[in-house]
């Protein structure tokens, strides 16, 4: 009797035990048939496109536009000459950030003085830093002092597309484009030097406010006639000081002093026009020594164009082109040809300042 009840209790729990194992595969089986749909790709609920780094969806877009988080930056200027004492067109820097995931992206939205209209470049190597999220690089610019070089260059600062320019002169020279409609959106005024724009009929008298023999005086007298003549061009070119030029340093200085306050109120009143301060030009060989003042011309270009780089207007120079082409010049020396402003100096101002 005791036998059978022994045989009893274990069938029961044989019983139990099968059950309590064929539950465990049934729990084991579920658990993994869960993982697989989860990882299994022709499971019924298709898997969504892979995520970036930082867990968000990719949404179709260009992945190189994505980046793991910046590293590091570069700067690179790639401009022409620049001078002491002049400013830095921000255009001709390549500010480069490159991303710990290999990629790069050039930006132009950065922190750098050289956005600050009072920055200035000092002779030799400037060391001028730029920032940009935490990051900051430096770049190296050399600034030349224009005082000793044999002739004063030209001081650009708004250049346009170069190539634009040529071709608007290479038309002109194929007949294409005549010189009038070339030069239409600049005005000028001065001397007898842009007084001979009208007189030659190179350009309208509405394009110019000049007159034989003026100077400062002048132009105070008709600042209000310039700026009207000169509110819906893209520059406008201001030529004075040969009739009033001093031996006297001092008496220079002065000039040039009472020049740059009313280039103030020009730069002021024609916030959207370029202007392009056109430096005294030379005399002819043949009359250099008749009078004294005529030795100074260098020294107030000089004084022009340091005046012209404080205070962030542009300085036109084409000293060298007319001391090597005496041949422009009237019997008197001093005057220059209507061919002169036709051949060589209307289109050198198209490709210098690149208008």
């Amino acid at each position: 009797m005791a036998k059978k009840k022994k045989a009893k209790r274990r069938d029961v729990w044989s019983k139990i035990l099968v059950v309590m194992i064929v539950e465990v595969v049934l729990i084991v089986g579920i658990f993994v048939g869960v993982i697989l749909a989860m990882i299994n790709p022709f499971s019924g609920n298709e898997q969504e496109d892979s995520t970036q780094a930082t867990g968000e969806k990719y949404t179709g877009t260009n992945p190189a536009f994505w980046h793991e988080g910046t590293e590091s930056m570069t700067v690179t200027y790639s401009g022409k000459t620049v001078y002491a004492g002049g400013q830095v067109d921000p255009e001709e820097f390549e500010v480069v950030v490159h991303y710990k995931d290999g990629t790069s992206e050039e930006i132009k939205e950065y922190d750098s003085i050289i956005w600050t209209d009072t920055f200035r470049l000092a002779e030799g190597t400037n060391t001028i830093t730029f920032y940009y999220e935490g990051l900051w690089a430096n770049a190296y610019v050399y600034a030349v002092d224009a005082t000793t070089m044999p002739y004063l260059p030209s001081y650009v600062l708004y250049a346009g597309d170069e190539k634009t320019s040529q071709e608007k002169v290479d038309r002109i020279d194929r007949g294409e484009l005549t010189l009038q409609e070339a030069v239409k959106d600049i005005a000028f005024t001065g001397d007898s030097q842009i007084k001979a724009l009208s007189e030659f009929n190179i350009l309208p008298e509405d394009q110019v406010v000049a007159k034989v023999g003026e100077s400062l005086n002048y132009m105070e007298e008709n600042l209000n006639k310039i700026i009207s003549r000169s509110w819906t061009k893209k520059a406008l070119v201001v030529h004075y000081g040969i009739n009033t030029l001093s031996t006297n340093s001092a008496d220079r200085v002065a000039a040039v002093e009472r020049y740059k306050g009313l280039l103030l109120k020009l730069k002021e009143a024609l916030p959207n026009t370029r202007i392009i301060v056109s430096g005294l030009f030379p005399v002819a060989d043949t009359i250099y020594h008749k009078q004294m003042r005529f030795a100074y011309i260098d020294d107030y270009n000089e004084l022009l164009f340091a005046m012209c780089c404080e205070i962030g207007v542009e300085y036109l120079s084409d000293n060298e082109y007319i001391s090597t082409h005496q041949m422009y010049f009237f019997g008197d020396g001093l005057h220059l040809k209507g061919s002169f402003y036709t051949e060589y100096w209307l289109k050198n101002l198209l490709l210098t300042m690149g208008i």
